[in-house]
């Protein structure tokens, strides 16, 4: 027998026996205050070349489930690197959080040059710990009847889970602990260093070269003459009068009460300065200066006597200064590494390598830096810079790769100069000439301190080329 009218009580008394079993489940999470970890923000301040500071901050957001405001009390955050036992402590203040919000406390620990020198170099293990201790005795008129339940989410140990539940159940929460944890690993990059390598710079002419003079016969020529101009001796320099003067004696009478006839055999040079000495108070003086110039004992270098004695006394009072800076030179001159050919009608300019070693002080490897910058004008590149590995040719401007250096090794990079005389519509002469030109600088560039290779590139076009009259 269908009764369609009896439906719609079915309903209705299914409804209201649902209804009267329905009780209030209360999540604990949902009625305590919480604090998860948000962020790490790792940041260096430079100050100069050497020093420099890093700031860690740590981001925690609080989550305050009540009607009403919840005070934050005072406390400390601890810092532990690798598990030292003497951790760097911060304090935070006290703070209120406003009713059924959540919002973020920020611990700011910076640690200076003294304290990074213990950790730099190193992936270092760093354990953030923290208790708020909160009193919520004044909050549990909040809480509804309810039937307790624990989501999965919410971390709380079984031991301790019967207590709070009770408290709960009793609606007195009391002094409970909220406690922050976060465990991370950080590399502390110690900066590469930055030395001479153990190679030459080298002059590379690009293009081709001309025999017409052979540089080096022309020095290998030079050379023996040149050696000779500033080490050549001059020996036995003794003016015959003055020698004379000097080793010659002459006896005069030199009598006494028992010895009337007595003679001394005195210098002759003594003798003729006593006698001319009331003509000519200077006498000593002058007799002096031609003896240091005409007489001389030792064996002499020839030109240095020269130029001191005569060339500087009558030509150039500089001459002294000026033949000093001629040897050094000499001694460059004498001593460089001549190309054995010169730049000829085909030449296009040259190159400037000039090695640099670079040694990575770090316990995990890093990136060595690439480096291209180029001048683009009259359609051509005149100038270029760049910084790259041996065996490279060329760094390219779009798809730049980088070199690893392994922790505590070293490499060498060659920071090279390109200048390209043909790069110009007229040669080298379009830069002087006044002509128009509009150039635009390329450049890419590559660097890793151990957070992985970061690249950029830049393209300045159109720039202001000016003469300077």
């Amino acid at each position: 027998m269908n009764y369609p009218y009896l439906k719609p009580i079915y309903l209705f008394c299914i409804c209201l026996f649902l209804t009267s079993c329905k009780t209030n489940v209360l999540v604990l999470e949902d009625v305590m205050p919480t604090a998860r970890f948000q962020n790490l923000e790792i940041e260096f301040e430079q100050m100069n070349f050497q020093d420099f500071n890093l700031h860690l901050g740590l981001i925690f957001e609080v989550r305050n489930p009540y009607d009403k405001v919840l005070p934050i009390p005072e406390h400390e955050m601890a810092l532990t690197i690798n598990d030292d036992n003497r951790p760097v402590k911060l304090k935070k203040t006290a703070r209120n959080l406003a009713a059924n919000s959540s919002d973020t406390i920020r611990y700011q620990f910076v640690l200076d040059p003294a304290f990074l020198t213990r950790i730099w170099g190193k992936i270092n293990k760093l354990s953030f710990s923290s208790d708020i201790k909160i009193n919520l005795d004044e909050f549990v008129h909040f809480l509804p009847d309810f039937e307790l339940g624990v989501t999965e989410n919410f971390e709380l140990e079984s031991d301790k889970l019967k207590p709070i539940a009770k408290k709960l159940l009793q609606k007195k929460v009391g002094t409970q602990n909220i406690h922050l944890n976060h465990n991370t690993f950080v590399k502390v990059p110690t900066p590469p260093g930055i030395s001479p390598a153990n190679e030459p710079i080298r002059l590379n002419w690009i293009g081709e070269m001309d025999n017409l003079v052979a540089i080096n016969t022309i020095k290998d020529g030079l050379t023996p003459f040149g050696d000779l101009l500033i080490n050549g001796s001059l020996n036995n320099l003794k003016n015959p009068f003055i020698d004379a003067m000097v080793n010659s004696t002459v006896t005069i009478p030199t009598p006494v009460w028992n010895c009337w006839d007595c003679t001394t055999e005195i210098a002759m040079e003594d003798q003729v300065i006593d006698l001319l000495s009331p003509l000519d108070s200077d006498i000593e003086d002058k007799w002096s200066s031609i003896k240091s110039i005409l007489y001389k004992e030792q064996s002499i270098p020839l030109a240095d006597y020269l130029v001191d004695n005569f060339i500087s006394t009558y030509a150039d009072v500089n001459a002294s200064s000026k033949w000093q800076e001629f040897k050094a030179q000499w001694e460059v001159f004498k001593n460089a590494d001549l190309p054995a050919a010169i730049p000829g009608p085909d030449t296009k300019g040259f190159e400037i390598v000039i090695p640099v070693l670079f040694t990575n002080n770090n316990e995990f490897p890093i990136d060595l830096p690439l480096f291209r910058s180029s001048v683009f004008a009259f359609n051509s590149e005149p100038f270029r810079m760049q910084i790259k590995p041996k065996g490279m040719s060329e760094v390219s401007l779009s798809n730049i790769t980088h070199i690893e250096i392994g922790a505590k090794q070293s490499k060498t990079l060659y920071t090279v100069f390109t200048f390209n005389m043909h790069g110009f519509e007229n040669g080298i002469f379009s830069l002087f000439n006044g002509a128009p030109m509009n150039p635009n600088i390329e450049g890419v560039m590559s660097y890793d301190i151990g957070y992985g290779p970061i690249y950029w590139n830049y393209d300045l076009n159109n720039l202001l080329f000016q003469y300077d009259d």
